[in-house]
């Protein structure tokens, strides 16, 4: 079968509008051979719950192939495939939020040559995908979106002559216009029916501790012997062994095209866009926690209490703890405004000169951090403990139910964030409680996770298991 497939970003090009509800939104076409587009897709489309396959009629009466629609993470996935022998000629597909927003004619008929997403195929192709970012239609509220699928097909003899030529649409509700033409409706997919699911297992199967994404399309996970995996969009596969074999507590990428790498001997590794390498090695401690706030400007905690920071060119020592504390995560508000925890249930601030000892809680560690903003931030950690600040001080918010140790925590905002530890838990917070969301039946040890969105995150954890989420 030939497959191609067209992906769509939100970024502004020439020629190609699709008018929204909150305004023109900008959608670029790219075409992606068809070995690539079978690596970076789960293809063909199968059934879920969500999906919705549709009869693509010729004629108004001849069954010519289906068009199913379905969610995929960020996007919505729609394919035409023809059955019986017919192929595709063109195909036109048009998504907007009400159908008075598909370009039609003043009398209702739809004008083809005005749909966004449109292809002339390869002769004999008999199936196509376009993928469509659903982000400006969540942002815009939508319950539900419409579309329009057309396709010009064609029908030939072994010799492949035409025999036949016929224009089809996917059933549906006609437009007002006078020609046959139809649209039809899909219900959206609602963040809060977020569920995780297994998504890769590493050939490899050793512990992953981090995960840092710099697009729905492109991400990074580090774990044990030095093993750093990339995301391509589709699948997750080793990118590269650091030859100390390391193990790679964290990552952090700054861009597509920068990124760093904390491991054993305080050895800190560099991404430029093509290939990693060891940039430092200090001796001693491990690296535990790195946070970027520029491609020149960064932190880094290790154990001991040492507190590196990053000028644009080399890592020096900034500031060791009196405490000696071993500290297991840092993350910035601003160049003047940070936070690092550690063993003891210690929590630091940086002033934009020193770091020093703001809060000594009863907790025996903490792992994670995360700031929400310069009044609001978590830290979790030992026997299931959920710190919260409040701008002013921390307080213990939560102690789950289940009292397992907790590593890693992402806040997609204020009302919404997420928590992972052992035994498999997944936590969420709706604004007000956290709750257990699910528990993996691997029951693996969750290190880490990066929420994209409300609506798409992505898990690692033990023996080199990757989650995705997704309604």
């Amino acid at each position: 079968m030939r497959r191609t497939l067209l992906v769509l970003s939100g970024l502004l090009a020439a020629g190609v509008l699709l008018v929204g509800c909150a305004g023109p939104l900008g959608l670029t076409q790219g075409y992606v051979s068809e070995d690539l587009a079978r690596n970076s897709m789960s293809l063909p489309l199968g059934a879920s719950d969500r999906s919705m396959t549709l009869t693509l009629c010729a004629g108004k009466a001849l069954d010519v192939g289906t068009v199913t629609v379905r969610p995929d993470g960020a996007n919505l996935c729609v394919e035409y495939a023809t059955a019986n022998g017919w192929a595709l000629f063109e195909s036109h597909l048009a998504v907007a939020c009400s159908v008075d927003e598909i370009p039609q004619t003043k009398k209702g008929n739809p004008k083809l040559g005005q749909f966004s997403y449109k292809v002339t195929h390869t002769p004999g192709t008999t199936s196509h995908v376009y993928v469509v970012p659903l982000e400006p239609f969540v942002s815009a509220g939508l319950d539900l979106v419409v579309l329009a699928a057309h396709a010009e097909v064609h029908l030939a003899d072994r010799d492949g002559v035409l025999i036949q030529e016929e224009g089809a649409w996917a059933e549906g509700t006609s437009f007002p216009g006078a020609n046959w033409a139809m649209f039809f409706e899909f219900s959206l997919p609602s963040c809060s029916d977020l569920e995780w699911a297994l998504h890769t297992t590493t050939n490899e199967g050793k512990r992953l501790h981090e995960i840092s994404m710099v697009s729905a399309t492109d991400g990074w996970a580090s774990g044990d012997r030095g093993h750093i995996y990339h995301y391509d969009g589709g699948r997750w596969v080793l990118h590269s062994q650091m030859p100390q074999k390391s193990t790679l507590q964290t990552i952090e990428m700054v861009t597509a095209t920068d990124g760093w790498a904390g491991g054993d001997e305080r050895r800190f590794y560099h991404y430029d866009g093509t290939s990693w390498t060891l940039h430092t090695e200090i001796g001693g401690s491990a690296v535990r926690g790195i946070d970027m706030l520029s491609e020149s400007s960064g932190w880094a905690v290790c154990y001991g209490g040492h507190i590196y920071y990053y000028d644009g060119v080399s890592w020096t020592l900034h500031t060791s703890t009196s405490e000696g504390t071993q500290l297991y995560a840092v993350d910035m508000v601003a160049a003047d405004d940070g936070w690092a925890v550690g063993y003891g249930g210690r929590i630091y601030h940086y002033d934009g000169s020193t770091w020093t000892l703001h809060t000594d809680t009863p907790c025996d560690w903490f792992l994670a951090l995360e700031m929400v903003s310069a009044t609001e931030g978590w830290t979790v950690g030992q026997s299931g403990k959920i710190f919260h600040y409040d701008g002013t001080s921390w307080t213990l918010h939560t102690t789950t139910v289940e009292r397992e140790n907790l590593y890693k925590i992402s806040m997609v905002s204020e009302s919404d964030g997420w928590i992972v530890g052992e035994g498999g838990v997944i936590y969420r917070y709706d604004g007000a409680n956290w709750s257990l969301h699910t528990q993996t039946p691997e029951g693996s040890r969750l290190a880490g996770i990066e929420m994209l969105s409300g609506c798409e995150g992505w898990i690692v954890g033990s023996a080199g298991r990757i989650y995705h989420g997704s309604p």
